[in-house]
């Protein structure tokens, strides 16, 4: 048989099956591309990265509470404040602990929002104009520094990355096919 006549035989076969052919090939690359994209959703992470948090966690001294919440009030808040406004910040928290677990816990948590990681990059150079602002001078800056130190302790400080959790993959089918 030559070539041209399995060329006609071929067109002739799928002439006969016709629709049938072209609603398999269809079937088959549906099927194909589902599969691909399942694959591709289930190699994806399960959140979305979000700001970053700076958490500091604060025990005031016994009797210190007074000074700690004036030097906040009067010295950290315009700095977070001036801080915020500038960009260098998103937001800031003060958080009071209502329960102490041992002596020495924290009562009180400090949290600064960053825009990501990178904005923590010079962060010393960015926010030194902001407190010389706001206190006036180097020496002044020195001392309300010397003074917390009298009024609280740092009990711990650590970052955290702030997520939002994705729909998971069923959910996703589920939206895809009331489309």
């Amino acid at each position: 048989m030559k070539f041209t006549e399995k060329k006609k035989l071929i067109a002739l076969q799928f002439n006969k099956t016709g629709g049938n052919t072209m609603k398999k090939l269809s079937l088959l690359l549906l099927v194909t591309c589902f599969f691909l994209l399942n694959g591709q959703a289930a190699a994806q992470e399960n959140f979305t990265e979000g700001a970053v948090w700076r958490v500091t966690l604060v025990n005031i001294k016994p009797g210190k509470g007074a000074d700690f919440w004036r030097d906040l009030r009067q010295n950290l808040k315009p700095t977070w404040e001036e801080m915020k406004k500038q960009g260098v910040i998103l937001d800031y928290t003060v958080n009071i602990k209502s329960t102490t677990d041992e002596p020495g816990d924290w009562n009180v948590a400090l949290a600064f929002q960053y825009k990501n990681f990178a904005a923590l990059d010079g962060l010393g150079a960015k926010t030194d104009p902001i407190t010389l602002k706001v206190l006036g001078t180097a020496e002044a800056r020195r001392e309300a520094a010397v003074k917390r130190i009298e009024y609280g302790s740092t009990v711990a400080s650590f970052m955290m990355r702030q997520s939002r959790q994705r729909i998971c993959r069923a959910e996703a089918v589920h939206r895809l096919w009331r489309l």
